[in-house]
């Protein structure tokens, strides 16, 4: 068999049913990933009001150290370490996205790694969202 006709024959082989160990691993980074992004955002919005005293922000001026974090894939610069962070969120975000996608053949392994995606993001916000809280009580927001 020569090593075009090789090629050609892997490249038409059947995508894996079930999951490799290589893809496990892949899922596994990249879902902690994805699940660590959404928890530090939620937490951000949970010590909002703590970040704001510290910082001398009013009640009515808090959304400005929220739209900082958001808005910083866009260039915007407020706050400078959340804007480094939220750059890095901006980056990791659809590059962990695009690396699920690319990673798994599309199909039900895709659908999976897509669902459990979404399933951990959704978990690292509500996460985010009581650890901040515990964090902002128990302890100092900085």
């Amino acid at each position: 068999m020569s090593t075009t006709a090789s090629l050609s024959s892997l490249a038409h082989e059947a995508p894996p049913r079930r999951l490799t160990g290589r893809l496990k691993v892949v899922l596994a980074v990249l879902l902690v990933a994805q699940f660590m992004l959404a928890v530090d955002f939620s937490i951000l919005n949970v010590a909002l009001p703590v970040i704001g005293d510290g910082l001398g922000f009013s009640l009515a001026n808090l959304q400005w150290i929220a739209t900082a974090f958001a808005l910083s894939a866009a260039g915007f610069t407020l706050i400078i370490a959340r804007v480094a962070q939220g750059l890095a969120t901006a980056a990791a975000t659809p590059a962990g996205l695009a690396l699920l996608t690319t990673s798994f053949p599309e199909g039900p392994l895709r659908q999976k790694a897509l669902g459990f995606n979404g399933a951990l993001m959704s978990a690292g916000f509500i996460a985010g969202a009581v650890l901040g809280g515990v964090l902002t009580d128990l302890l100092f927001w900085r």
